[in-house]
């Protein structure tokens, strides 16, 4: 199924998401 193939980076990604790159994303979503 494309859709477990398209969710499986996408899961993937988030688990390696870097701090730096979190403490990006926290400021502007509280904005």
């Amino acid at each position: 199924a494309p859709k477990d193939i398209d969710l499986s980076p996408v899961v993937t990604g988030f688990g390696r998401i870097p701090p730096h790159y979190k403490l990006c994303v926290i400021p502007r979503s509280s904005v």
